[in-house]
């Protein structure tokens, strides 16, 4: 079973500076959660991804890890940023997500394999451009993703709103009902969110062709 107090460990430990792109706090907690997966025997791998745009240049890390299933058609993916700004460490926005992923893996792999494949989908630089998301995008595995999670956070507690979903969203709508966590979900804060003026790496994905969902707290 997921366990939020275990959970709440990852926060603590990579939470606890900000680790903005490029840090050695970033790297630390880069290397921090390849471990984890390593402890738990699931194949990952750091994925450094080097660009050039205008004046500035950036390279940044993704960390990808499969947990393998019986019979894999299209794989199901989650993921969220472990980046944090400058100045903020970054326990909610985003470490809270990479947790949630981390633990999510270990109770899975503690489990019978799915049929599906999961892909854990942790992205660097999204405080600076979305830049992991963008590199995700150009990646093999990402043509084998059937429906993407994107774990966010605009808040620091309280319950989870989906608040955004793909295009021809009826069939993805179904399937979150009928899952049963208890997520909340409305389309005014799918309008209030096309209205603010940042982005956040599911909306980078979806424009280039992900089924899924976005979900964060608010409080």
């Amino acid at each position: 079973e997921f366990s939020a107090e275990r959970a709440f460990r990852h926060v603590q430990v990579i939470a606890q500076t900000p680790r903005p792109a490029g840090a050695a706090a970033s790297a630390a907690a880069r290397a921090y959660m390849f471990g984890e997966l390593q402890a738990l025997g699931i194949p990952a791998e750091i994925v450094t991804i080097r660009s050039a745009d205008g004046h500035s240049a950036s390279e940044i890390h993704n960390v990808l890890a499969r947990l393998p299933g019986r019979a894999n058609t299209r794989a199901f993916a989650l993921t969220g940023h472990y980046d944090s700004v400058r100045y903020g460490p970054g326990a909610a926005d985003n470490g809270a997500s990479v947790a949630a992923m981390l633990e999510t893996a270990r109770a899975l792999r503690a489990g019978p394999p799915l049929s599906n494949d999961v892909l854990f989908v942790f992205t660097d630089g999204e405080e600076t451009g979305l830049l992991g998301a963008k590199a995700f995008a150009q990646h093999p595995w990402a043509a084998e993703v059937g429906v993407l999670l994107g774990l966010e956070c605009r808040g620091t507690s309280g319950g989870s709103l989906m608040f955004e979903t793909s295009s021809s969203n009826g069939w993805v709508i179904a399937e979150l009902a009928r899952a049963r966590v208890g997520a909340f979900a409305s389309s005014l804060a799918g309008s209030i969110y096309e209205r603010l003026p940042f982005s956040g790496d599911f909306s980078w994905l979806k424009r280039h062709g992900q089924h899924g969902f976005h979900v964060a707290f608010l409080s």
